[in-house]
């Protein structure tokens, strides 16, 4: 859904102003915003009186908007419209439920960069297991090849091998033993 002052939500998230309307059947013609009755009209549901207000987060933006529908008054059962009085009490937990809205996307974004990093950590481990297998093999392959030398040719390699990301300092040394 779009956000923009044609709906009443949109008209609630982009202004920030609270919208009380008692009769979402009877919005005035001066008003940029209206009521949509396709819901009213498909569920058999007759929505009438509407407090809207936008959800926000630590610097003051829109994350979302509540839409409280159809009072109902507590001694006659009936719908009623909200007044100044529910809405003064409604209204200011917009910035307390916005606020943990926003926490909550925030450690979803952490446990996500979380689980990056671990599975970053995990293939660099298996990458390491294979240099280190991988060395092995050379110096195993290069035993093998020097023995097959004539006379007393014989070399040791000593490969260094580092546990950073650098490469080794210390370049590969050839030896006689």
């Amino acid at each position: 859904m779009p956000v923009d002052r044609v709906s009443i939500a949109g008209y609630a998230a982009t202004t920030g102003e609270v919208v009380m309307i008692d009769d979402l059947y009877a919005i005035p013609d001066d008003r940029s915003y209206g009521f949509d009755h396709s819901f009213d009209e498909k569920s058999g549901y007759r929505s009438q009186s509407m407090l809207c207000f936008a959800l926000n987060n630590y610097d003051g933006q829109a994350i979302g908007v509540v839409q409280l529908i159809n009072r109902c008054d507590p001694v006659s059962g009936e719908v009623a419209p909200l007044g100044e009085h529910q809405a003064d009490l409604i209204v200011p937990f917009n910035h307390v439920v916005g606020s943990a809205i926003e926490r909550a996307d925030m450690l979803e974004r952490i446990e996500g960069q979380n689980e990056a990093l671990r599975e970053r950590n995990r293939s660099l481990w298996r990458q390491r297991r294979k240099i280190r297998d991988l060395k092995s093999e050379m110096e195993d392959a290069f035993m093998v090849s020097s023995s097959c030398l004539p006379g007393p040719r014989k070399f040791t390699m000593k490969i260094p091998v580092t546990t950073s990301c650098e490469p080794a300092s210390t370049p590969i040394s050839w030896a006689r033993p």
